[in-house]
């Protein structure tokens, strides 16, 4: 929805559902978790001389719920069987971005607009307070805050945009190097 000449917001809500089959030696199982989560974004686009700026608030939200289930299975022809409880959690994001570009027209109907897009994010709601196993089974709760880092270039040539972006996505987390690079192809019709 558009708030101002510059100012939009959006928002979902989705349901999920999935069923995991387990196996775990000679055990084994399912379990069906469920998801209902949901997210809003407040946007903006402005130009500033020859610049656009895209500031962006997100919020994001789920829930996850799995029934309880049992892993079974017979050892030496006696029946075992495990059960597991049920269990649920809750996990929150918010996120504030910024996209700072410049908008390049070059001869027969070529545009490349290069682009650079901090961010800072804040999990406000974390499983367990956000502790999680390391590669030597140790458990760490990392800092719920982190940033980031993106730049690239998209360029559009009449109905075809290609992008290609690279950055680093862990600022803030010890130990922890996260890079992402991404080529993206998009074809009007």
């Amino acid at each position: 929805m558009k708030l101002s000449q510059h100012i939009a917001v959006d928002g979902s809500i989705n349901y999920g559902q999935s069923k995991n089959d387990l196996q775990l030696a000679i055990l084994s199982g399912s379990s069906t978790p469920q998801i209902l989560s949901g997210s809003v974004n407040l946007h903006g686009q402005f130009d500033s001389g020859p610049y656009f700026v895209r500031p962006k608030l997100s919020v994001f939200w789920s829930h996850v719920w799995t029934s309880a289930y049992d892993l079974s299975g017979t050892l030496f022809g006696l029946p075992i069987s495990v059960p597991f409880p049920a269990s649920e959690f809750d996990s929150g994001i918010a996120q504030l971005s910024g996209e700072v570009s410049r908008l390049f027209t070059l001869g027969s109907g070529m545009n490349i607009m290069p682009y650079l897009e901090p961010s800072v994010q804040y999990g406000f709601l974390r499983p367990k307070g956000g502790a999680i196993l390391t590669g030597d089974l140790k458990s760490v709760a990392p800092s719920a805050w982190s940033g980031m880092l993106r730049g690239g270039v998209r360029t559009s040539i009449n109905t075809v945009l290609l992008e290609a972006s690279a950055g680093y996505l862990s600022f803030g987390q010890p130990d922890l190097d996260v890079w992402e690079a991404k080529l993206r192809l998009s074809v009007g019709f």
